[in-house]
C-alpha cells in the first residue's frame, strides 16, 4: 500500500471565500460529499490546483447519512448489474486495506424460511421484469452469494459465504418460521465524516495550493468566473477556473440551471435510519448484521453500532433534499419490520435515541432501473458526463451523476481523468492502494484542546458541525444539554464567539436535534 503521513496535521486546507477572491484554480469542485472529496484528493495527487466548495458543511448531505455499510451490493445481482457488483466488491476490499482504522469487516446473516422461494421471481427480475415481492429461499440466496464471492475475489481478506440450518442461538433471535441462515461478509464504516476529513488532509498535504471552503455557495458561472457567497457572513468573492466539477449529488437537478446543464439525469430517494438503545437485541446480534426482506420486498438491515443498534432504511422519492426529514410513518414502518423479524425482542419508539435521513442521488441516464418504478430498483451505478462550454459560461462542466459510498474512489478516478483530459494533463498516480491515514484532527472531542483542534483544522463554522459531523455523541444518543454547552464554549474559545453567539448556536442546534433527529429532550 502507498503510505501517507500519519503525523498530526500541521496546516488546514480550509479558507473563507473572501480569502480566495481573485484567485485562479485549474479546477473548482462544487459539492463536498464523499464523491467531491474523493475527486479533490485524486486531483491533488496529480498536482492539480483545485478548490472545493459546499453551501453547507463538509459531507453534510447524503454522505453523512448512509447505512454505514461498505458493500458490494448483493441485491444488484438481480438487476444483472454485474459490473457494478464487481466494482463495489473490489472497492470494499480496497477500503478494508487502506482505511482499517475506520472500515471493519461485518459478518452478515440472511434469515431464510423456504428452499425454493424467489427462484422464479429472481429469474424474471434478471430478465428485466418486475414480479411481485416474494421472499428468497435457500437456493436463490446461495446462488447469489456464490456469484457475490466470485465478484469480490480480488484482494479479498474475509471468509466466503456459508449456509446452515438455523442455530439454537439464532432461533432465539429470529422469527419462528426461519429454518436456515446464510452467512457472508461485507464491511461497515464507523465514522464517514472523519474519513472525508482525512482525505482532505491527505489532499492538502499532496497539493498545498489546493483549498476547501465550506458554507460557500456557488451563485453564478459567468465566462470563466465562478462567483461565490459566504453563507456565514454574506460577503461575495470571485475566482476563475479552467474546469468546474459538479459534485452536488442529490442537488444535481435543482442546480442544473445554475450550471447551464440538462435536467433529467437523476432522481432522489430518501433513506431514513433509526439508532436504538436496545441492549438485549444488540447482544443477541453478536456483532453481526441481519440483512432481510420485509413483507413488501424492501431490503432492510440491522446491526450493532458502537453499543447501539442501527436499523434502516426507507426508500422514498423526494424532490427537495433540503426538506428531507424522517417522518412518523417511516418510523412506524421500520419499527414494524423490526418486530416482524425479531418478534421476541419488542422494539418501540422508546428505544429510539436518534434518527437520520439522507437523499440518495440515483442516476436515471443509462440506468437499468426506471425513474418511474420502484425506487429500490433504480440503479446505484454512477456516470461522469461532460458538458461543453455555452454562450454563458466558457468553462466545461464535468458532472458526477449517481454513485454510492463504497465506490467513491472509482467514481473520483473517472471524474479526475475527465478533468485531466480537458486540462491536457496525464495521470501521475492512482489512488488504488493509497492509505487513508489517521492524521490527528481531534475527532475524539475528549477535551477542549481536541475540540479546538477540530475547529482549527476542519473548517468548523457552526456548533452543529461538531455535534452532527465530527462527534459521535449525538448519533449514539449520548448528547445532553451540558455536553452541548461544553462543545459550544470550547468552539467559542477558538472562533471568538461572544455570549450572544453562543446562545444562538446552542438554540439553533437544539432545534435541529429535536426536529430533524427526534432527540426530544432538546426541544
Amino acid at each position: 500500500m502507498t503510505q501517507t503521513p500519519n503525523s498530526s496535521a500541521s496546516a488546514s486546507a480550509f479558507r473563507r471565500p473572501q480569502q480566495l477572491n481573485g484567485s485562479h484554480f485549474q479546477v473548482v469542485i462544487v459539492g463536498s460529499g464523499i464523491n467531491g472529496v474523493g475527486t479533490f484528493r485524486d486531483l491533488c495527487l496529480q498536482g492539480v490546483k483545485c478548490l472545493m466548495i459546499d453551501k453547507g458543511d463538509i459531507g453534510s448531505g447524503a454522505s453523512s447519512a448512509p447505512s454505514r455499510m461498505i458493500h458490494g451490493g448483493l441485491r444488484y445481482l438481480e438487476n444483472a448489474e454485474f459490473s457494478l457488483v464487481k466494482e463495489s466488491a473490489q472497492e470494499r476490499n480496497n477500503l478494508l486495506l487502506t482505511a482499517p482504522h475506520l472500515i471493519k469487516p461485518l459478518q452478515t446473516v440472511i434469515p431464510l424460511s423456504s428452499r425454493l422461494g424467489g427462484m422464479f421471481g429472481s429469474a424474471l427480475r434478471f430478465l428485466g421484469a418486475n414480479p411481485p415481492a416474494q421472499s428468497r429461499g435457500v437456493l436463490a440466496v446461495a446462488l447469489g452469494l456464490t456469484i457475490y464471492d466470485f465478484m469480490g475475489r480480488k484482494d479479498r481478506t474475509m471468509p466466503r459465504h456459508w449456509v446452515s440450518t438455523v442455530s439454537k442461538t439464532d432461533q432465539a433471535l429470529l422469527a419462528p418460521d426461519v429454518r436456515w441462515t446464510a452467512h457472508f461478509y461485507d464491511a461497515w464504516i464507523t465514522h464517514p465524516e472523519r474519513l472525508m476529513h482525512e482525505l482532505i488532509a491527505d489532499a492538502h498535504h499532496l497539493q498545498p495550493d489546493a483549498v476547501v471552503s465550506n458554507y460557500c455557495e456557488l451563485i453564478a458561472l459567468e465566462n470563466n468566473t465562478v462567483v461565490l457567497q459566504d453563507r456565514a457572513s454574506g460577503t461575495q468573492a470571485s475566482v476563475t477556473a479552467d474546469v468546474v466539477i459538479n459534485a452536488t449529488g442529490a442537488w444535481l437537478e435543482s442546480t442544473s440551471d445554475l450550471f447551464a446543464v440538462p435536467k433529467g439525469r437523476m432522481v432522489g430517494t430518501k433513506g431514513s435510519h433509526l439508532v436504538l438503545d436496545h441492549p438485549a437485541l444488540a447482544e443477541e446480534l453478536r456483532e453481526r448484521m441481519v440483512y432481510f426482506e420485509a413483507r413488501d420486498g424492501r431490503v432492510c438491515i440491522v446491526y450493532p453500532f458502537m453499543g447501539r443498534v442501527l436499523a434502516g432504511s426507507t426508500d422514498i422519492p423526494v424532490t427537495d433534499p433540503d426538506a428531507a426529514r424522517t417522518e412518523n410513518g417511516e418510523i412506524d414502518y421500520l419499527l414494524s419490520v423490526l418486530n416482524e423479524v425479531f418478534p421476541r425482542h419488542k422494539v418501540t419508539a422508546q428505544n429510539i435515541v436518534y434518527t437520520y435521513v439522507g437523499v440518495r442521488p440515483l442516476a436515471t441516464i443509462q440506468s437499468k432501473g426506471t425513474a418511474h418504478g420502484t425506487p429500490g430498483k433504480i440503479s446505484r451505478d454512477h456516470h461522469v458526463v461532460t458538458d461543453a462550454p455555452t454562450d454563458r459560461r466558457s468553462l466545461p462542466v464535468v458532472n458526477l451523476v449517481g454513485g454510492k459510498w463504497t465506490t467513491f474512489r472509482s467514481l473520483a478516478e473517472e471524474a479526475t481523468d475527465a478533468a485531466l483530459q480537458i486540462l491536457g494533463l496525464k495521470r501521475k498516480a492512482s489512488t488504488t492502494g493509497r492509505t487513508i491515514a489517521p492524521v490527528g484532527l481531534g475527532f475524539d472531542g475528549s477535551d477542549v484542546e481536541s475540540v479546538r483542534r477540530l475547529c482549527r483544522l476542519t473548517g468548523v463554522v457552526h456548533l452543529s458541525d461538531v455535534v452532527l459531523h465530527r462527534s459521535l455523541d449525538a448519533i449514539l444518543g449520548r448528547l445532553d444539554v451540558p455536553r452541548l454547552e461544553y462543545f459550544a464554549h470550547a468552539i467559542a474559545a477558538e472562533l471568538g464567539w461572544d455570549a450572544n453567539t453562543i446562545s444562538q448556536e446552542v438554540a439553533s442546534c437544539r432545534a435541529l436535534l429535536s426536529t430533524k433527529h427526534n432527540m426530544r429532550h432538546f426541544a
